[in-house]
């Protein structure tokens, strides 16, 4: 007769014992299952039985190193992306977290919006995702918006919103520029069209920027070779005659040169090597000279008078006797590795544009203009082309290649020269549409209603991206090098140092953040940031100086 059934359950303990000779104590409960007919168990692991006490000890993992460091009593409870954290210290060093925030765009989610969509352009660079919205979708829930994904049309609102905003655009210019206000000015002239990334001769981008620390303090859009536009939208006081405009990018014509001289506005400007008026002294100068963008090289610098012609009129009409003389000071450089560039563009385009005549296809006007400039064209009875050679004007081209000469009405200094064109070369590039993926967020079909818009969030993320460069040069000036302390001034720390110096200077912006972006960091419950085992030692010993994160320690 079977035993009545109870529904008791009988618990008691076991031991099992593993190959490594560890002794591990279990609670084991059984119970009769009355459906199934069988009896049923479970067990819970109680601990490891120690062979010479009985005692039973903890089987939980230890702490990760990354947080048995001396003192440290707090635990991980996140982690976070170390990109992610780089694009917000650079959001609050650079000022844009505190600009957008202090602003009344709407409601603080379109704030939101607008910051996140800054961080989007700066780290798109990296080319690692798709389009804006999956970086969003991938990175939402750090990000300062995180109620869904940047889409197109998301986007697409907020160029347009920001672009109707004008007053709050040119009011953070204007708290920029009083920031400061004690310092040298420089204006920034580059063409550009930020929707298609074309050159569009009519239109140029404006950047005024501070001379000493490099930040872009305002941007605009302007039409023709007038400041004017752009100067005007601000005081005298900050946008003075003393404002230095910088154009090193692209030559400028004698009319130009001329209108800068008429409004008494300095300027340093780059003119072709083989201009009539300054051949001569390039042909005295070919072979001599200082590297290209060098600071420390040994430039020539000479003072040419010329009367350069002036515009008058609604019309911009050019007359005869409409001169103004001026006495300036012309900087000639050269440099071995700019010449190997231009040679190599001008030997391509030339063998593009002479197969081309030779296989009869159809030359447009910017190839007929080149062969007509500096080749020499053979043909038969039949008016067939057989031959192209370069003329002495192509020849001449050539030798020219390397040479770099910049006008000034005011600076006399060539490293001072050279370091301000270095400083627009760089800002220009803020500007400059980069991004793999840019058709997600730009608008080919609105695109009228959004350079405004689009330019002021560039505008932005280049102000993050000075931000880092001043950062990265800041940290040159300290790692690897001594400071007294006796724990840092070790062999093995310097060593350490001085790899990841050399490391940074290989980096561009684009890259240094891409490295980043699958790395984690932990934060800790009382909010210091710690290096997960796995890391990097490099990774973490910039990590710790950039942001403050502590490495693992046994």
């Amino acid at each position: 007769m079977p035993r009545p059934y109870t529904g008791k359950e009988a618990v008691g303990r076991c031991e099992v014992k593993r190959p490594n000779g560890s002794i591990y104590v279990y609670e084991r409960t059984s119970w009769y299952d009355r459906e199934a007919k069988k009896t049923r168990s479970k067990r819970r692991l109680l601990g490891i039985k120690d062979p010479e006490t009985g005692e039973l000890k903890n089987t939980r993992q230890k702490k990760k190193r990354s947080l048995a460091r001396a003192g440290e009593s707090g635990t991980a409870n996140r982690k976070d992306n170390a990109m992610i954290r780089i694009l917000s210290r650079l959001s609050d060093e650079s000022g844009v977290t505190k600009e957008i925030a202090a602003r009344d765009w709407g409601n603080w989610a379109i704030r939101e919006k607008i910051l996140t969509l800054v961080w989007a352009t700066l780290a798109s660079e990296s080319g690692s995702q798709c389009g804006t919205e999956n970086w969003t979708r991938t990175f939402q829930r750090e990000l300062p918006y995180r109620e869904e994904p940047l889409s197109r049309d998301m986007c697409r609102e907020l160029y347009r919103e920001i672009g109707n905003r004008t007053d709050l655009r040119w009011d953070v210019f204007r708290q920029r520029a009083r920031e400061t206000e004690k310092e040298e000015r420089l204006v920034f002239e580059f063409p550009t069209d930020i929707r298609t990334g074309t050159v569009h001769a009519a239109e140029k981008i404006v950047c005024l920027c501070s001379s000493g620390t490099g930040r872009v303090i305002a941007c605009d859009r302007t039409a023709g070779p007038s400041l004017e536009p752009l100067l005007t939208h601000l005081s005298p006081r900050t946008f003075g005659l003393d404002t230095e405009v910088v154009q090193s990018r692209e030559y400028v014509s004698d009319e130009e040169i001329g209108e800068y001289l008429r409004a008494k506005r300095p300027f340093i400007v780059r003119i072709e090597p083989d201009r009539k008026w300054i051949s001569a002294e390039v042909e005295k100068f070919r072979g001599d000279g200082c590297l290209f963008g060098d600071p420390f090289g040994n430039g020539k610098r000479i003072t040419v008078d010329h009367a350069f012609p002036v515009r008058r009129g609604k019309d911009s009409t050019i007359y005869g006797g409409d001169r103004i003389e001026a006495r300036l000071n012309v900087f000639l450089c050269t440099s071995t590795s700019q010449r190997g560039e231009e040679d190599r563009d001008f030997l391509i385009r030339f063998e593009q544009a002479r197969e081309d005549a030779l296989n009869g296809c159809y030359l447009d006007g910017e190839t007929r203009a080149f062969l007509e400039r500096y080749c020499k064209m053979s043909r038969d009875a039949d008016g067939t082309i057989t031959e192209v050679s370069l003329t002495e004007a192509g020849r001449e081209k050539r030798k020219n290649h390397g040479i770099m000469v910049l006008v000034a009405n005011r600076e006399d200094d060539i490293e001072t020269a050279l370091r301000k064109c270095r400083l627009g070369n760089e800002i220009a590039e803020d500007f400059e549409p980069k991004s793999p993926f840019e058709e997600d967020c730009r608008m080919p079909d609105t695109g009228a209603e959004c350079p405004d818009g689009e330019l002021f969030v560039r505008f932005l993320a280049g102000c993050m991206r000075e931000c880092l460069r001043v950062r990265l040069r800041r940290m040159e000036t300290f790692l690897g090098i001594t400071n007294g302390n006796g724990e840092h001034d070790l062999q093995q720390n310097l060593e350490a140092e001085t790899k990841v110096k050399n490391w940074l200077r290989k980096q561009s912006v684009s890259s240094l953040l891409a490295h980043f972006e699958d790395l984690k960091i932990e934060t800790l419950s009382n909010g210091r940031l710690c290096m997960p085992d796995d890391s990097d030692p490099t990774d973490a010993l910039f990590l710790k100086a950039f942001l403050g994160v502590e490495e693992s320690q046994e």
